[in-house]
């Protein structure tokens, strides 16, 4: 082999190298770019497709689509990402079932169905022929192209009682999305074919039908004859046509990246504390208590009512990182026109209970107001204990803003069997007022000649380490090891300053004692 041939060669292997890794290079530039153009085309935000165009590595791309699927996944504590299993399900579902020359996430049905799911109502013609139309289309009989309406009961960000119509003009299964009833008319041009009642009586014509009539009583009958509904004026199909056509919203998952940063929100002032409970010996109701001032918050006024909503997204991550459990929730709070200068005054408390087992927890939790966009975040250290059956032991002193009798149990918020307790988060309380207690002793010995626990009680009330007040309780005659109780303990005296609360208990049958001990303070 003479060094002419040894050359060739040489260049060939370098040619084939070059060619195939840029072929590679394109191959990943393709995935990047199909990912952006097609998997993701109807529900990525505006903001995040600028952020992803504006990347310079692979490394970036995938780190992004990463976080992007992070953010969308509505359970972070298992090993799938369900929203994002669903979603290419439903680009799956849509090529396969709305193929019309293009493909099948391409066609208005098929984006309709990616972003928004299967309807809850469906109604297909997919030959068309007589219809009857509704009063709210003017009555009267003609002929239709194929169409479709799909009804959704709610979509979150476009509203109630969606109803949405696919109209197939071409007879070829190319459906197009279609904001005027009268486009499956396939009568609409034929002269005196396929009237309406109105059109029969002399009272309309068929050019009329380009705009449908505006309701003059919609206020007092939203279905007066010949002007359809509410929801079939035109400027309120154009809106839902608008709020159709934007990216899904994302809602309180995108709290979580408030919630992971390192930076911490505090435009929304809210203060936050937990308390447990035990459920059995592996496992712990905690309850959470948020408070937030109303004078924080912005009310949007409809019809009378002024309402507020926030969104909550929190996190329970074990200490080895591990997210154990993660909750989101909109809450609402509507408030009357009369009533609206004495709420802002007050506060809105909110109590969420998650189900926890022993051990310790950073809390991460976000907090944001739907309407001012305001936003709040926090970090809390929850610790749950880990008893032995066999001991004296007590659930959190929790500190309340007030308690209430109940006639019966119930599960509402702040339940805690036939009392309401509200938790202060601030632990704070007015001069010269009683500071309501509220916990519950478990593994209480029984007395066998009376079949109930003995238990003794005592409060100490100390400021700077001195104590300055105590009280003492006997508690007889209560069945079963486990107790409830509810103290109202006096501070009538007590100057403003913060002070420390020692709970002691002692189990008077076997001679056993556990104490516990909790911050509070008195203002003016």
């Amino acid at each position: 082999m003479n060094y002419l041939t040894l050359t060739r060669i040489f260049v060939a292997l370098v040619l084939v190298t070059s060619l195939s890794g840029k072929q590679n290079k394109e191959e990943q530039i393709d995935y990047f770019q199909k990912w952006l153009k097609e998997d993701v085309h109807y529900i990525i935000a505006a903001e995040e497709r600028s952020v992803f165009n504006n990347l310079t590595t692979d490394g970036e791309r995938e780190r992004f689509i990463e976080q992007f699927w992070m953010r969308r996944d509505p359970d972070p504590t298992t090993s799938i990402n369900e929203y994002r299993e669903e979603h290419y399900r439903r680009i799956a579902y849509a090529n396969a079932h709305y193929f019309s020359g293009v493909q099948g996430w391409r066609t208005d049905r098929g984006r309709i169905y990616i972003k928004f799911g299967p309807p809850d109502e469906l109604e297909a013609r997919p030959t068309g022929g007589m219809y009857a139309r509704p009063f709210w289309e003017q009555g009267g009989y003609t002929s239709t192209y194929p169409f479709e309406k799909w009804r959704y009961r709610y979509i979150d960000g476009v509203g109630d009682d969606i109803e949405i119509e696919f109209v197939d003009r071409t007879l070829a299964g190319h459906y197009v999305i279609t904001t005027n009833p009268n486009d499956k008319d396939a009568l609409l041009h034929f002269g005196a074919a396929g009237e309406t009642h109105l059109e029969m009586l002399g009272m309309s014509r068929k050019s009329n039908r380009v705009r449908m009539p505006t309701n003059p009583h919609w206020q007092r009958n939203q279905y007066f004859w010949g002007t359809g509904r509410m929801k079939d004026q035109a400027f309120d199909r154009m809106l839902q046509m608008t709020a159709l056509e934007r990216p899904t919203k994302l809602g309180t998952p995108k709290l979580r990246e408030f919630v992971k940063s390192k930076v911490r929100f505090n435009k929304l002032p809210f203060r936050l504390r937990s308390d447990f409970v035990r459920i059995d010996e592996e496992n712990y109701l905690i309850l959470l208590t948020i408070k937030i001032p109303n004078s924080e918050l912005q009310y949007a006024s409809k019809g009378g009512m002024h309402r507020a909503v926030l969104n909550l997204y929190g996190e329970f991550v074990d200490m080895t990182g591990v997210v154990v459990k993660s909750f989101e929730e909109a809450v609402a709070n509507e408030i009357p026109e009369s009533e609206l200068a004495a709420e802002i005054q007050r506060y809105s408390l909110y109590q969420r209970t998650s189900q926890l087992r022993p051990g310790r927890y950073k809390l991460q939790i976000a907090v944001t107001d739907e309407n001012s966009e305001k936003l709040g975040t926090a970090v809390h250290l929850v610790v749950v204990p880990r008893e032995d059956e066999t001991l004296l032991t007590t659930s959190s002193i929790i500190p309340a803003l007030r308690i209430e009798a109940l006639d019966e149990p119930d599960l509402s918020q702040f339940s805690m069997g036939l009392v309401k307790v509200f938790p202060n988060p601030e632990s704070a309380i007015k001069v010269n007022s009683d500071l309501p207690l509220y916990f519950q002793i478990y593994n209480l010995s029984i007395d066998q000649s009376t079949g109930t626990p003995a238990v003794n009680v005592s409060y100490t009330i100390s400021e700077k380490g001195k104590e300055i007040s105590s009280h003492q309780d006997q508690i007889n005659g209560l069945e079963g090891s486990t107790l409830d109780v509810v103290k109202f303990l006096p501070l009538e005296g007590l100057p403003e300053g913060k002070y420390s609360l020692k709970v002691n208990i002692t189990d008077s049958i076997q001679k056993k004692t556990i104490v516990r001990s909790i911050p509070f303070a008195i203002t003016s």
